[in-house]
């Protein structure tokens, strides 16, 4: 009740704003108000892997929300697609924010960090960057905890969607370091490395962007 108090306190125009929250015999439950628009897993699903002038200046916007819960000493730890949405006038918002005091929440599969038991801001990052590898390749990356046991492997982006810019590949990949000490130090750093390198040329225009729905406008923070 307590993690749930605390979360309903957070205030930030990027997340929805908690109405209510109680408990049942089940669990914690939380009351959020609702976004209306349209996020990013369906995107996905019906365009395909995303281009990266549209990408990089989503995930920018989504870190600015994640970097004041971790300043409130907050984790998300549920960071994929589906919880990135963008609003009619091009806002986007990040949205199902869980209670970690409460204990680890199940990652949706492929999104979550390896490190299940001291979780931390490193971890958030790991979902940024499998959403981010997600959006590049139209493919769920595969499950941390397998890369770590050596039953599987991540390709690079680059390898699995040739369009996809080298210098986003490398992002994504070192996001989704399996060791947290050797991803982006915070979310600001993430959002830096997705900056697109002087004197590289922006791609051109996708027809996502031509013929995309009134969410495909640029992203405000605020």
């Amino acid at each position: 009740r307590a993690e749930a108090r605390r979360l309903a306190a957070l205030s930030h125009p990027q997340l929805p704003a908690v109405l209510d929250h109680f408990a049942l015999d089940r669990g914690q439950y939380l009351v959020s108000a609702y976004v209306d628009g349209i996020d990013l897993q369906s995107l996905l699903d019906q365009y395909g892997p995303l281009p990266s002038d549209l990408i990089a200046p989503w995930l920018q916007a989504a870190t600015v929300p994640l970097a004041y819960l971790h300043g409130q000493k907050q984790l998300h730890l549920d960071i994929k697609p589906a919880n990135v949405r963008l609003t009619p006038d091009g806002r986007v918002f990040l949205v199902d924010s869980g209670l970690p005091g409460l204990g680890v929440r199940p990652h949706a599969a492929g999104y979550g960090a390896p490190e299940q038991g001291a979780v931390g801001p490193a971890s958030d990052i790991y979902s940024l960057g499998a959403t981010l590898y997600s959006l590049l390749t139209g493919r769920t990356p595969p499950n941390a905890l397998s890369r770590e046991t050596g039953l599987s492997d991540l390709t690079p982006a680059r390898e699995v969607n040739p369009d996809v810019e080298p210098y986003l590949s490398l992002v994504a990949g070192r996001a989704m370091s399996l060791r947290p000490d050797t991803r982006y130090d915070t979310t600001e750093a993430f959002a830096r490395a997705l900056e697109r390198p002087a004197g590289r040329p922006a791609p051109t225009v996708s027809p996502l962007r031509r013929a995309g729905p009134d969410a495909m406008s640029a992203p405000a923070t605020s």
